[in-house]
């Protein structure tokens, strides 16, 4: 499938600023892309970090998956 082209309504201003953020052969929905791309990393981090700050996060062993996947790597090698 492919995708619709789109042209988004931007003021001069916002237009003239993507534009300069383009790197040198890439095309503006390639820049876009690369923005939006950076800010969810940006993002990412910065809810890890709160998360950490926070002490806000559990330790892997208390999660009941990984306490099973433990007990049964532990009967598979009594075997």
């Amino acid at each position: 499938m492919q995708a619709a082209k789109v042209r988004p309504y931007l003021s001069s201003e916002n237009w003239q600023e993507i534009n300069g953020l383009r790197l040198a052969g890439e095309t503006f929905d390639d820049a876009v892309s690369r923005i939006l791309e950076e800010r969810k990393k940006q993002q990412l981090h910065a809810d890890m970090m709160a998360a950490r700050a926070e002490d806000d996060y559990l330790p892997l062993d208390s999660l009941t998956a990984v306490q099973a996947i433990k007990k049964e790597r532990a009967l598979a090698r009594k075997d």
